[in-house]
């Protein structure tokens, strides 16, 4: 009998030690790649995007010689470019390696919660304008991770038409769902596929958009858009979002229906919440009056926009363009007790006093609406305003729950705008200058941005906010070339540094150093919306020295200067 194998007593122990141990390297191996491929990757991420990064000083950076070389262009841009790396490298601070995610807050965070869909939107336009201004093989990747995770927020049971839920695992067929969360999440898309050329990106803002134009438009009465699928209040911030993402839709697609859509929003925010200052209503209806800081017209004992005076009772003569913040007496038939009231002092005025003559904008903040349990005078609560007025201070306002029934809800909506909503529209108006080819939208984006820096400062609304602003003006300045866009730009990234940072590259204080209005300390929002600013910064060649020169002589907005 042939002997072509050997009888198994005869095969060395040795032999069967080393083949065990083959067999255990190439099961180690098969895991660990089923590991990597699939499963969590537990590991922080986004470390090393571009380098080692550099310190958290700032230098102000140097600008494009008069004679238009790039290089000392380039090397601003790139020290941009290095403060966002280092401040995504810092955010591994928020990560949870166990749920391969972030968590929204640092340390008080009892739950450990993760980060909400509107709470992570700033550290991935970061990533999306970091990849923008150095495309390199790692910063795609960041983005493609990113967008990963942002797709989890994708609620397929959402009825009658899918959204982004606010939170990862949120499935229900009626989950209470934000249309200007979905609108954010949509504009971040497509930014990611500016990044990638990954076009499965446009898809998921188009679904997006698919979700607000189902539900979010309010044609029964006349426009506006809804805050959430509750219907409970329209939003400004919603409305100037959509409008943004319909147009950035229209940019890429040129399907006519997206550039319809854009300029019904624009076209509505223009008619019924523009007010004469050229910029649109900072406070009016919302279900979070507190979030919403009437800086625009109220000079804080900060550096405030020109021509207006902070004018508490009592105090005096009162010049004709000065504002007054005063509560509502009992027994006032103008408004509720304890609603605060932003009145324009009449022309002439000697003393500014509660109910003085309404001449311009007029404005309410809900406190403790009536009935109200557990909540005391000094408290904000979530009542809001709602304005039935037919022009900026033509009307009173009312407080509380009255704002929501449908008496209350008669007359065109006037709905609060926070500084990302100014923003989106301003980036909106570019983008559909770009698409159309029609200068009148670029005009009209150049007067509605100017307008924000001479009314809107200081900055102080919070860095989620403030930061879509800023990238507004940048998207405009891209058009354009207009300096005092970009210097306004780089004065704000000056302060971030200098009053934002609370360590090296983690920024968890506004931008004037004060804690940021109505937000967690430790929010991985206030710190991404800072980080966004460089990145941003990043993305646009400076001016020329010549044109900066020239923009910090000309009348350019005023920008807090820090704690007294």
């Amino acid at each position: 009998m042939p002997r072509l194998l050997r009888a198994k007593h005869q095969i060395p122990d040795r032999i069967y030690a080393g083949a065990a141990a083959l067999v255990a390297v190439v099961v180690v191996a098969v895991v660990v790649l089923v590991v990597t491929a699939g499963g969590p990757t537990t590991k922080f991420p986004f470390s090393s995007l571009g380098g080692p990064g550099i310190s958290g000083t700032f230098a102000a950076p140097v600008t494009a010689d008069p004679s238009g070389a790039s290089g000392e262009g380039t090397a601003a841009s790139r020290s941009y470019l290095e403060l966002a790396e280092a401040g995504i490298e810092k955010t591994s601070e928020w990560w949870d390696g166990s749920a391969d995610w972030f968590y929204d807050q640092l340390r008080s965070n009892p739950n450990r919660a993760q980060v909400t869909l509107w709470g992570s939107n700033g550290m991935f336009e970061a990533l999306d304008e970091i990849a923008i201004a150095d495309p390199t093989t790692k910063a795609k990747a960041a983005v493609e991770t990113f967008a990963r995770g942002e797709q989890h927020y994708w609620n397929p049971n959402r009825k009658p038409v899918p959204g982004y839920s606010p939170q990862v695992g949120e499935q229900s067929s009626s989950q209470a769902t934000w249309y200007d969360d979905n609108a954010w999440i949509g504009i971040a898309f497509l930014d990611a596929y500016r990044a990638t050329a990954n076009h499965t990106y446009v898809t998921d803002a188009e679904r997006a958009f698919a979700f607000i134009a189902a539900g979010g438009w309010d044609a029964k009465q006349g426009g506006g858009m809804w805050w959430s699928t509750e219907h409970q209040w329209l939003s400004g911030e919603a409305l100037a979002a959509a409008s943004n993402l319909a147009a950035r839709l229209y940019q890429v697609t040129n399907q006519a229906e997206y550039l319809t859509d854009a300029e019904t929003y624009i076209g509505w925010a223009n008619k019924n919440l523009l007010t004469p200052q050229g910029v649109y209503l900072p406070v009016a209806s919302t279900p979070f009056p507190y979030l919403i800081e009437p800086d625009s017209y109220v000079n804080r004992r900060r550096t405030g926009a020109p021509g207006t005076q902070m004018c508490m009772e009592g105090s005096g003569a009162c010049k004709s363009d000065a504002t007054e913040v005063t509560p509502c007496k009992t027994g006032s038939k103008s408004c509720k007790p304890g609603t605060l009231v932003i009145v324009k002092c009449a022309a002439g005025a000697k003393g500014c006093k509660p109910g003085s003559t309404i001449n311009g904008l007029a404005g309410a903040i809900g406190s403790c609406s009536n009935g109200e349990k557990n909540c005391k005078p000094s408290h904000r609560t979530r009542g809001g305003a709602s304005f039935n007025a037919t022009g900026p201070g033509s009307g009173a306002a009312t407080a509380g729950p009255a704002a929501t029934d449908k008496k209350a809800s008669a007359g065109p909506k006037r709905v609060a705008m926070p500084h990302d909503g100014e923003g989106a529209i301003v980036a909106a108006m570019a983008a559909l200058c770009e698409a159309t080819g029609k200068q009148s939208w670029c005009t009209e984006a150049d007067q509605r941005a100017r307008d924000d820096i001479k009314w809107l400062a200081p900055f102080a609304d919070g860095p989620q906010y403030d930061s879509v602003l800023i990238r507004g003006l940048l998207a405009l300045y891209s058009e354009n070339h207009d300096a005092q866009l970009y210097d306004f730009a780089v004065k704000l990234a000056g302060l971030i540094t200098k009053h934002a940072q609370t360590s090296p590259n983690v920024y968890l204080r506004g931008w004037d150093g004060r804690a940021v209005p109505s937000t967690p300390y430790g929010s991985l929002r206030s710190d991404a919306g800072s980080i966004g600013v460089f990145a941003d910064l990043a993305t646009v060649t400076p001016p020329s020295r010549a044109a900066m020169r020239a923009a910090n002589g000309a009348a350019s907005g005023r920008v807090p200067k820090g704690p007294a």
